[in-house]
């Protein structure tokens, strides 16, 4: 009787640790409205009248005193698997990116970055089908037009119980339409970015794994040559800065200081 107790004592615990696993997810978009360098939220690109002149400000953060050039961007894409086709019509099976906003724009030919009234719409349309490329509704009969970041969610949690009245936009995500527009929906080339001199750009890579080949666990990056990153924390060599495990999302920070055309591929590595 004694040695049945503990049995009985941590089956209901083991229940509920899984229950919360279940329940936990880890996907997330980041896409701020203001930032230092950018203290008013701006959803136009404004004109050059000048270079941009600093102060210091609260903190001791350089601030904008005139001037203020470029704006905030924003964009998602997933890590994971998929197949291209090649010259002579041969499927080859690869790893590679694909996109999670922006994808109304690019299936117009258009980059996927927007900016950060855009990005933070949540979809209100037809569910998603899985490996619906987006191209359309879920009926497909409405010529899809959402450019906002796949997944994105009002927060329910602050509202202390009050419903869906004034929930926050704060990154938040459903991971089911995330993983139905992501998986096996890497592609060659990957989506556009395009972004202008002066800009703050917020990349998130969210690794949606790999589905045929479940016995790999690589982490995912973004790695840029040639492209001045803000911090070589951002860099994307897996064994020198950070990556990216299956099932989770991570926000890249890029600043724009010179104009170009810069060339950018993804590293994997074993957890």
């Amino acid at each position: 009787m004694f040695s049945r107790k503990p049995y009985h004592a941590w089956l209901p615990i083991l229940l509920v640790c899984l229950a919360v696993a279940a329940n936990a997810q880890s996907f997330r978009v980041q896409c701020p409205t203001t930032t230092v360098t950018h203290p008013t939220a701006s959803n136009v690109e404004p004109p050059y009248t000048g270079a941009t002149t600093f102060s210091t400000g609260a903190g001791g953060f350089l601030t904008p005193a005139t001037h203020v050039n470029g704006a905030i961007k924003c964009q998602q894409i997933s890590g994971g698997d998929g197949f291209a086709t090649m010259g002579d019509g041969t499927q080859t099976y690869m790893f590679s990116f694909g996109p999670l906003s922006g994808l109304a724009d690019i299936r117009d030919g258009k980059p996927g970055t927007q900016f950060p009234n855009v990005f933070n719409t949540p979809y209100s349309g037809p569910a998603f089908l899985p490996g619906d490329p987006a191209t359309y509704d879920a009926a497909h009969v409405t010529p899809f037009s959402y450019n906002g970041a796949i997944g994105l969610v009002p927060n329910l949690d602050a509202n202390n119980g009050t419903g869906n009245t004034g929930a926050p936009v704060d990154g938040h995500v459903d991971p089911r339409p995330i993983m139905d527009i992501g998986v096996m929906n890497g592609n060659i080339p990957a989506p556009l970015m395009a972004i202008d001199e002066d800009d703050e750009f917020f990349l998130t890579l969210t690794n949606v794994g790999q589905v045929m080949r479940p016995d790999l666990f690589e982490r995912h990056t973004v790695h840029f040559h040639g492209y001045p990153n803000a911090s070589g924390f951002y860099d994307g060599v897996p064994d020198a800065s950070v990556a990216i495990n299956i099932g989770g999302s991570f926000t890249y920070y890029y600043l724009a200081p010179d104009a170009g055309t810069y060339f950018w591929h993804f590293h994997i590595t074993p957890p």
